[in-house]
């Protein structure tokens, strides 16, 4: 396995923290199924542009990029999504592309956890060992 690939604004509060510590966590929930993966990993930067996967979104997708990335103008939702059903110039301006980029989170752990009666969770961790293999064990509440 080769990690888990994301993107970011190269300029967000997310891209300054991962700078100043590459330790990540990733957590896949189903409350449906009660059950979850939450994988600790590394975050190392890619040398390739991430600016691709964003340049070929839709333009609705772009706005959802720069609304996350930065502050809050105004809370209306028409008057983000207004002029990106058929871009302006002017928009277009206001709106450059961010400067995206891609890293890869390298795990070091899997904890497999399963929803269990009176709070006694089947827990199981796999850790990346220093010899390269993968080691179980179980953790208890």
């Amino acid at each position: 396995m080769t990690g888990f690939v994301f993107y970011t604004n190269k300029e967000s509060r997310k891209s300054g923290e991962l700078a100043a510590n590459a330790n990540v966590f990733l957590l896949f929930y189903w409350k449906s199924l009660g059950r979850q993966i939450r994988i600790e990993a590394r975050s190392r930067p890619d040398r390739r542009r991430g600016g691709r996967l964003l340049r070929l979104a839709p333009a609705i997708s772009r706005l959802g990029a720069w609304a996350r990335s930065s502050p809050a103008r105004c809370r209306s939702a028409q008057s983000w999504s207004s002029g990106w059903r058929t871009p302006s110039n002017a928009t277009r301006r206001r709106y450059p592309p961010l400067p995206t980029g891609r890293a890869t989170a390298l795990p070091v752990s899997f904890e497999f956890w399963q929803d269990m009666p009176y709070v006694l969770h089947d827990r199981t961790v796999y850790r990346h060992a220093a010899n390269g293999a993968w080691e179980q064990s179980k953790l208890f509440p």
